[in-house]
């Protein structure tokens, strides 16, 4: 990923929809790289643009924590009975939402991840945006004090 593209590919995954395990794995990698350019010091973001950003940070992770609880309770075994069948269909059951990283628990999980990626990396931001402010207002406070004396 080219720099500064971690931004450009998050909005498109977020316009895209994370409607699939695909979708969920790419916004959480999206959100992880937005992070690391943020620790970097390659991204920034102002006060304003950021809280608007952490409501929706918000707000996804109120929706997303309702459904928690639901994913939780589906990755518990199905009380189908104790005749091997039943057994064997609850076992296949708990596969289909746990088995690797394409299904749903590991997918839901890996959007929540993002989620906390993205809120620490939008936090990050917006205080390299206060801090490079504060740095110009320091570089250009001599030229600014001669400018207005005149």
């Amino acid at each position: 990923m080219a720099e500064g593209d971690a931004g450009n590919s998050f909005l498109q995954s977020i316009i895209a929809g994370a409607d699939s395990e695909a979708q969920a794995k790419a916004f959480a990698e999206d959100a992880k790289g937005m992070l690391g350019e943020a620790k970097a010091g390659k991204w920034a973001v102002s006060e304003e643009m950021g809280q608007a950003f952490l409501s929706a940070v918000d707000e996804a992770e109120m929706q997303v924590a309702g459904v928690g609880y639901r994913v939780d309770h589906l990755c518990r075994a199905p009380k189908l009975g104790t005749d091997e069948y039943a057994q064997q269909v609850a076992r296949h059951v708990l596969n289909a939402l746990d088995s690797d990283e394409r299904s749903l628990a590991p997918a839901f999980k890996s959007f929540q991840q993002g989620l906390g990626h993205l809120r620490e990396a939008l936090d990050i931001a917006k205080r390299n945006y206060n801090a490079a402010d504060e740095e110009a207002n320091q570089a250009l406070g001599p030229f600014l004090a001669a400018t207005e004396s005149q």
